[in-house]
């Protein structure tokens, strides 16, 4: 990831900013979990037991900020946004699995266990209802560093 960071850098004018976002630590929460937990069932591959999504690398504001500073960037400012917002039903969150980092996993599976999981998943994903919908929270993190000029 420095490296990308530092190609970034390297194409901005100097006196520029690079901006980047990353999820924190409970976006996507409970779902993901529900997701990780069931999908392993199946037996796709995941690499990473502790952080087996590619957008859970960056879940720290600190991870983040080092990276901004040692890919050579000044002036670093991030900050966390707290958004969130109501899926109207399990559905929802199934367009998110599926145009998401979720589909890796899902690609694996052949077309009766992706009809399995869809199943099973969406149903613990629909007890998460509060009557007005399902949380879905998108805890994010927007940061900067300038290039120096």
């Amino acid at each position: 990831m420095v490296n990308a960071i530092r190609e970034w850098k390297r194409v901005t004018k100097g006196g520029g900013w690079v901006c980047l976002s990353a999820f924190g630590e409970t976006a996507f929460q409970p779902q993901s979990d529900l997701f990780e937990n069931r999908i392993r069932q199946f037996g796709p591959i995941i690499p990473d037991r502790r952080r087996p999504f590619g957008w859970q690398r960056l879940v720290e504001l600190q991870s983040l900020t080092a990276l901004l500073n040692q890919a050579g960037l000044t002036n670093i400012d991030a900050r966390e946004v707290k958004i969130g917002y109501l899926l109207r039903n399990q559905e929802e969150w199934w367009d998110i699995c599926w145009n998401s980092g979720f589909r890796g996993p899902l690609a694996q599976l052949n077309a009766a266990d992706l009809g399995q999981f869809r199943e099973d998943h969406l149903r613990e994903v629909g007890a998460l209802g509060r009557g007005d919908g399902i949380f879905f929270d998108g805890t994010t993190f927007l940061a900067r560093g300038q290039v120096q000029k």
